[in-house]
C-alpha cells in the first residue's frame, strides 16, 4: 500500500515539474532503508542529527522522477 501511495505522489511531483524526491530515513530502520531502495532511492547523503542527549545517523535518499505524460523531446 505504501508503494501505490508513494507512485501517485511521484506522479504528482513529477507534473509540477520536480525533478527529485528526497526523503531522510534513521540508518538503523532497516525495514524503511529496504522500503525506499525498492521504489528505485538511493543514499545521497549521510547527516548526524542530534535528538536530545541522542545522536541519530540520517540518510538522506534521493530519487529522479520524470513525468511521463509529458510530451518527449527525443525521436523515436
Amino acid at each position: 500500500m505504501g508503494g501505490e501511495v508513494f507512485l501517485r505522489f511521484e506522479r504528482w511531483t513529477a507534473s509540477k515539474a520536480a525533478k527529485t524526491v528526497r526523503t531522510g530515513v534513521a540508518s538503523v530502520n532497516q525495514r524503511a532503508l529496504a522500503f525506499w531502495r525498492r521504489l528505485s532511492f538511493r543514499v545521497a547523503e549521510e547527516k548526524s542529527l542530534r535528538l536530545g542527549p541522542r545522536e541519530a545517523t540520517v540518510f538522506v535518499m534521493v530519487k529522479s522522477v520524470v513525468d511521463d505524460s509529458a510530451p518527449s523531446d527525443r525521436t523515436p
